[in-house]
């Protein structure tokens, strides 16, 4: 695919005929003029509600936003007059959504943040952002400086204003006048004067289709999939596991309704290669029992959804004959996130009533039940997340470091664009035992991305896999290790191995959380963090290798049962003995930073864990965030002072009897866990 950018514009593919769609980039300002004879003279296009469901909750400004960038008066102007109505831009658009016609735009953000990426200098920054190969000056410009100095030594994570940022936009006049007017721009760029017009570039795009992320121990050229020899042992969890996690939710609902606060319905996003949970028939879509239609999200017709590519990718598949486990792969993940095939019955009993839930799934389809993702299904995404309302979403899916450069932009504007602000994003981190930060979306998650957790897998004795992705953008780890859920419509269960399988269960409880008086994807992310327990170090006679608790940024895997205490106090003690209530204080608490103690203050801490080995103490709790947790500097007079109120038992949480000591004073030496509530 053949990119020409030109003065305003940039051209992707030979200039076209009028009638033919042109794709174009805007690489400067856009005059004013431009932005009305396009508006005028493109072809419109209207929602479907089917595909854009939640759009009538929006209003005016926030879709021109996230379809042109940003609003210019004269697209707006001309959007009124195509549709001859008097609208402000603030108002709640209604079912109006879906019978104004949008007129066509060159996206274009306005005075946005850049982050800088590793190797990259500002002439790199302004070519990625713009798609343009710069002077000095023009960087100088972009960047608002004085000189070419102040910008020459940026570092890796800098924060830096910049003008405009834009993205490859499909035009498709339909006046001569415009059609003229755009082949002139980009076949006859060089003869201009005005640097407007002016051709500056032409660069090839890469076309390689990215990955699934399968499974561990899957073979792409034969399809078949080998269980890793460390997850020989794999265990499902226990019936005594899933009742405390029950019990944990059950007892957060009743102390919801303690503080007057009430649950909120969740919608979880599952972006995957399809799913085969149901059949479609003539009367709609009928769910398979094993998956019960009341956790659907419905679109038009009684259908789960939404469609894709302008409605020719629903997100149902067809079973292939003979069925492999590829096809499945969207289902295997889809059952996880609602809690696995044999706790759905308590999730739907703690969730919903005969006819109504507070956790609903919907679909995006980009595999098609297919080991790779179908083309521009990064840009499918980006538009679809954009106009809806999906408060977690969970992406097992992987796109390398040699995709093309359109993808990484358009997972950098899914994860930092305000429209998207309200939604949590659970990525697997990716099944290749290589430092993750190459790896999209998993390179997204890590510190400061407070809406994005990359997770990795951890096999049955608490080590991190081998197979796994790692580093500093993978922030937490889940049971990775044969996994069983539901592979296919017809109720046949699986194990499967892999970041992919490990996802779906944090995204499982981030949904559960939300549930829980609406936590913000913040408030979510450092929940999960904090009140996971700790990772174990692999034994040095393990022919299976593993990596060491430094390979997760938190230290730490999933802990529901833990999770879901939020709004007490947790304190469990070295004996096994656990209690709710509250930290009255914690004395003399030191870590290590730097090989220096500093004093940790009672307000500051998240929690406290140890391991067989080691204590780390968790702060940013003062400051509402997560922060890399410190090794602990033991000491004998260091202790905390607990006022408990119940007892967690394996049936749950009890009131103490009358005879139970309420205030207990333990060193720190004789205790496993302090977790601090987080409401």
């Amino acid at each position: 695919m053949t990119i020409v950018a030109v003065g305003a514009l940039a051209l992707v593919s030979p200039a076209a005929a009028q009638q033919e769609p042109q794709m174009l980039r805007a690489v400067r300002d856009l005059p004013g003029d431009l932005v009305r004879d396009i508006a005028a003279g493109a072809e419109v296009s209207q929602f479907d509600p089917q595909r854009f469901p939640d759009l009538r909750e929006f209003n005016a400004r926030r879709v021109i936003q996230v379809k042109c960038g940003s609003v210019r008066e004269e697209y707006w102007s001309e959007l009124q007059r195509i549709n001859n109505i008097s609208l402000t831009l603030d108002e709640s658009l209604g079912d109006r959504a879906y019978t104004i016609r949008w007129p066509a735009c060159l996206y274009l953000e306005q005075d946005v943040e850049a982050v800088v990426q590793p190797n990259e200098s500002a002439f790199k920054i302004y070519e990625r952002l713009l798609g343009d190969k710069p002077s000095k000056a023009m960087v100088i410009d972009f960047f608002g400086a004085d000189s070419l100095d102040q910008i020459k030594s940026v570092q890796p994570g800098d924060k830096l204003p910049v003008k405009r940022r834009s993205r490859i936009s499909t035009i498709l006049p339909v006046n001569p006048f415009l059609g003229r007017k755009l082949t002139m721009m980009t076949e006859r760029a060089g003869h201009f004067s005005d640097p407007q017009l002016r051709a500056v570039q032409a660069a090839v795009a890469s076309v390689r289709q990215p990955e699934m992320v399968i499974a561990a121990g899957y073979t792409a050229s034969t399809g078949t999939i080998e269980e890793p020899l460390e997850c020989a042992d794999a265990m499902a969890p226990t019936d005594l596991t899933r009742q405390r996690v029950a019990s944990a939710y059950r007892y957060a609902r009743e102390r919801l309704a303690d503080l007057q606060s009430s649950r909120v319905p969740v919608e979880v996003m599952i972006v995957d290669n399809g799913f085969l949970g149901g059949a479609k028939t003539f009367a709609g879509f009928m769910a398979n029992p094993g998956f019960p239609g009341k956790h659907y999200a419905r679109y038009t017709g009684g259908e789960i959804g939404p469609t894709l590519f302008n409605g020719t990718v629903p997100p149902w598949i067809a079973a292939p004959e003979p069925f492999h486990a590829v096809a499945g792969h969207g289902t295997h993940v889809a059952m996880l996130a609602l809690g696995g095939p044999d706790f759905l019955p308590k999730v739907s009993e703690l969730t919903a009533d005969d006819t109504n839930t507070f956790l609903r799934l919907s679909f995006i389809n980009v595999g098609n039940g297919k080991d790779v993702l179908l083309p521009n299904s990064s840009g499918e995404l980006r538009d679809q997340l954009a106009y809806s309302n999906f408060r977690v979403v969970n992406m097992s899916i992987e796109y390398q470091d040699d995709a093309d450069a359109t993808v990484r932009e358009d997972f950098r504007y899914i994860f930092t664009n305000r429209a998207n602000a309200n939604k949590l994003f659970i990525v697997a981190a990716g099944n290749d035992a290589k430092v993750a930060n190459d790896r999209f979306p998993a390179a997204f998650g890590g510190e400061g991305k407070s809406n994005v957790i990359a997770v990795g897998a951890v096999r049955q004795d608490g080590v991190v896999a081998q197979f796994s992705n790692w580093g500093p953008t993978v922030d937490f780890a889940a049971p990775g290790c044969g996994v069983e859920s539901i592979i296919n419509h017809r109720y046949e269960r699986l194990k499967l191995s892999g970041t992919s399988q490990a996802a779906p269960q944090v995204s499982f409880v981030a949904a559960m959380l939300h549930t829980l008086g609406g936590m913000t994807p913040s408030e979510i992310k450092t929940r999960l963090l904090v009140s996971g327990s700790l990772l174990a170090n692999p034994k040095a006679a393990d022919p299976t290798g593993g990596r060491k608790p430094t390979a997760v940024r938190s230290r730490s895997q999933l802990d529901a049962e833990r999770a879901f205490y939020l709004f007490d106090d947790v304190l469990e003690l070295a004996d096994g003995r656990r209690y709710l209530g509250t930290i009255k204080e914690v004395n003399k608490l030191t870590c290590k930073i730097d090989e220096a103690p500093v004093p940790q203050a009672k307000e500051a801490l998240w929690a406290f864990k140890r391991d067989a080995s080691q204590a780390w103490v968790f702060p940013g709790r003062s400051s509402a965030s997560f922060q890399t947790p410190c090794a602990w500097e033991e000491s004998p007079d260091a202790s905390v002072i607990f006022e408990a109120t119940r007892q967690i038992t394996e049936n749950g949480p009890k009131p103490l009897g009358p005879d139970e000591e309420a205030l207990i004073h333990k060193p720190l030496g004789e205790v496993f866990y302090v977790v601090a509530r987080h409401r």
